[in-house]
């Protein structure tokens, strides 16, 4: 019986994909039928990641209350990281208060405990749970001190009329560490369990009638591989990893879901359960940005926004720092000038935003830097500087750190294998090896980062983000230095992986990939415009990995794709028809919002001028064959589908079936195998701009 229901299951779950596949993500009204009779219809609303997005709660709740209005059971689950991204909810008194208080407000019936929910220390946490009007979840946290005593592995939840929800929680934890990823600090006392273990242990209480729900802090991945661990499931609500499931994916025959981050979304999943089992089920995601926050809710948002001090402005750029390699170099840059250090280091994770530009405020930088982290001093040799990048490439497989007073160039393989770091100063000097250099990070770094030194280092007792607050107050130059890449990253032979072709020319991502056009990024648009038979191909700068390098001659295969692409795996192709002139116009709009490069392109050659004023006034584009690209053509473009459907407003004649088979990594990959050979017109550059309206 058991593998008739899981079959039904799968088979229900499919039927329902492809009835959503074509369902707008908007408002949330609700256009489900009323079951037939003998069935009973469950509807579980979630979110995830919120981040103190505070305001996107006003607006969940105007959508769970019609809901309820309108059937008899509905639920509301919460699957972790609430905390940390907001000062006004990070620097509330208590810490995390406005999220306390609206969640409850808003009816949420369980959560489950995310990694940042430690952000704040235990005690706080603790407080939150002792005072939240729902269940904490967490089976494979230790909770027998009796201070964690609310904290639960699970819950079943029951009414008198309708189905049972029996809910497990589970939260992440780090392969290396074995503990979640949050300062270890803030975890002293705690003991963590592998989750997918614990839930196997524990899967004698998914029994009896009703839905069986996994509420996850895991990624992904990890609720992939507790699907197969556990196909019993009805479904797996998921977090961590931030991940967009516009209907759910069904696995193993478990429906997995994750509602993106930052309450851009609110999902909905409709079970259907007949004699006490759920015989199908659909899910889809609702876009809160068209819905109206309930005028409750928004009230108590814009009375927790109310402080003065947050909108103090400190400084004004002078330009925008425009990523977070920019950011992260910049904080650094801040760091060794206001605390007297040689060399500064943050990681790219603690940099909580991804663009800063015009008047910086209090609030801008606890959003930046929300953690709380003091800075660390350490007397380090360069020998124990390398242990800690290489320590860093270990964690991440790749330089995840920012930095100033320091330049790297590395040699290594494409998984990750260091072969040579060089170590220079500012000037390109080679640091001296028998010299101790003043070197501070975060007290994450400090405590994570586990690498060779001698000195134990000392707490200068102030945080990273009252140091840069501090540095702006000084009136010293905001931007002291130049914020690009620090790191050079040369990618040797080896982990080659099933494709080998190779490039006459260096193959480049470039130290800033929005200030040119790139080999690699050049190469991604054409392979796109290949393989997808279109005029047109435009590949985003964003998912360009900064500083990599790969020799000539040198072969390409899987891992080298893997490590000069962000999400490659991930994202696929979405070809339209659109007009060339309202082309030039979104490519024109896209390098005024970048002041640089946001797109690398295939099948045009652009130049952007600037008038007298330093504006952007106008593009001019042509055709491979020189000519002028005329306004009225209508041209077959291919862009990253993930961008086009949530950065992008452009309106193209035509938007053409989406092929799912096809990612960025596998159209790549088989433009390599059909051309082994890369020749040196992939470094022409494709985007240039001019300083002079006059026509080339």
């Amino acid at each position: 019986m058991k593998s008739i229901h899981a079959n039904m299951r799968v088979l229900s779950a499919i039927m329902a994909l492809c009835f959503f596949a074509g369902f707008p993500r908007s408002a949330g009204a609700d256009n489900h039928s009323m079951p037939p009779a003998g069935e009973e219809q469950v509807v579980v609303f979630h979110f995830n990641d919120l981040h103190g997005r505070i305001e996107r709660l006003a607006r969940m709740a105007t959508v769970v209350r019609q809901a309820r209005r309108q059937h008899r059971h509905v639920y509301l689950l919460c699957a972790g990281d609430n905390f940390s991204g907001n000062p006004v909810v990070d620097q509330a008194e208590p810490r995390g208060e406005p999220v306390l208080k609206l969640l409850n407000t808003l009816g949420v019936q369980a959560m489950v405990l995310g990694n940042h929910e430690f952000d704040y220390g235990q005690e706080v946490l603790q407080r939150f749970i002792g005072l939240a009007r729902f269940p904490m979840l967490c089976a494979n946290m230790d909770a027998t001190n009796q201070k964690w005593a609310a904290v639960k592995p699970f819950v079943r939840m029951e009414t008198k009329e309708g189905p049972a929800l029996t809910i497990l929680g589970l939260i992440q934890i780090e392969p290396d560490s074995g503990i979640p990823s949050a300062h270890p600090s803030r975890l002293t006392g705690l003991t963590f369990r592998d989750p997918l273990q614990t839930a196997t242990l524990l899967r004698g209480n998914l029994t009896g009638e009703g839905v069986r729900v996994a509420l996850s802090h895991l990624g992904y991945a990890s609720d992939r591989q507790l699907a197969e661990a556990l196909p019993e499931l009805d479904v797996i609500v998921g977090g961590h990893s931030h991940t967009v499931l516009e209907s759910g994916v069904v696995h193993n025959g478990v429906l997995i879901v994750q509602a993106g981050a930052h309450g851009d979304y609110l999902g909905r999943i409709d079970l259907y359960l007949h004699q006490g089992a759920v015989s199908r089920s659909e899910a889809r995601l609702i876009q809160l940005d068209t819905v109206e926050p309930a005028a409750d809710m928004l009230n108590m948002v814009r009375e927790f926004e109310s402080n003065p001090v947050m909108e103090r402005v400190l400084a004004t750029l002078p330009r925008p720092l425009a990523d977070k390699t920019e950011l992260g170099n910049w904080i650094c840059d801040l760091l060794c000038r206001r605390l007297n250090l040689d060399i500064a280091f943050h990681n790219a994770g603690g940099v909580r935003i991804k663009r800063l530009n015009g008047a910086v405020r209090v609030k801008d930088i606890y959003q930046m830097l929300p953690f709380q982290n003091l800075v660390v001093q350490m007397q380090l040799f360069p020998r124990e500087i390398r242990d800690l990048i290489e320590t860093d490439v270990t964690k991440h497989g790749k330089v995840d750190l920012l930095m100033s007073g320091l330049r790297l160039r590395v040699k290594r393989t494409a998984a990750g294998k260091i072969v040579k770091i060089e170590l220079m100063d500012d000037q390109g000097r080679p640091l001296d090896e028998n010299r101790r250099y003043a070197v501070g990070f975060n007290s994450y770094i400090a405590s994570s980062y586990h690498f060779k030194h001698d000195d134990a280092g000392k707490s200068l007792e102030v945080t990273t983000a009252a140091a840069v607050i501090g540095y702006l107050e000084s009136g010293r130059p905001v931007i002291p230095d130049d914020p690009a890449l620090r790191v050079e990253e040369e990618l040797l032979a080896g982990d080659v992986n099933a494709v080998a072709a190779r490039s006459e020319d260096p193959l480049e991502t470039g130290k800033n990939p929005f200030g040119a056009s790139s080999a690699a990024g050049n190469l991604m648009a054409d392979a796109m415009r290949e393989q997808s038979g279109s005029q047109v191909a435009l590949f985003p700068s964003r998912l360009l990995v900064p500083g990599i390098r790969i020799a000539a001659g040198s072969p390409i295969g899987t891992a080298q794709v893997r490590a000069m692409y962000k999400h490659a795996a991930a994202n696929g192709i979405q070809v339209v028809r659109i007009n060339s002139g309202a082309l030039q116009t979104f490519l024109l709009e896209r390098v005024r919002y970048r002041k640089g490069f946001d797109l690398q392109l295939s099948g045009l050659s652009c130049s952007f001028y600037r008038d007298k004023n330093g504006a952007m006034d106008r593009v001019e584009c042509r055709l491979p064959d020189g000519s002028l690209l005329k306004d009225n053509q209508m041209l077959r473009v291919a862009f990253c589908d993930y961008d086009f459907d949530r950065y992008y407003k452009i309106k193209p004649a035509v938007v053409e079936p989406r092929r799912k088979d096809l990612t960025l990594e596998s159209v790549l990959l088989n433009y390599l195998g059909k051309h082994p050979r890369l020749d040196s017109d992939l470094s022409a550059p494709r985007m240039v701009i001019r300083d002079t309206a006059v026509s080339e």
